[in-house]
């Protein structure tokens, strides 16, 4: 189940699924796509805020896509 949303896989078989941090069990798992929002309302007026799991603590490792021309 994501821990933002509370959908589970059948709720979206087409979600991707990540495991960002240390947590275990249930709350390990989230949708890309959530998460993302989720670091973004967290850094909205901060982009380099360091953002955590709610859960276990352990720091997020954002990597910021490349820019074009």
């Amino acid at each position: 189940m994501c821990w933002v949303c509370f959908a589970t896989e059948e709720d979206d078989r087409e979600a991707s699924w990540v495991k960002p941090c240390r947590c275990r069990g249930t709350t390990k798992w989230v949708h890309q796509n959530c998460l993302q929002r989720w670091i973004d309302e967290i850094q909205k007026r901060n982009s380099t805020l360091s953002v955590a799991c709610p859960q276990c603590r352990s720091n997020y490792i954002i990597v910021f896509p490349k820019m074009g021309k």
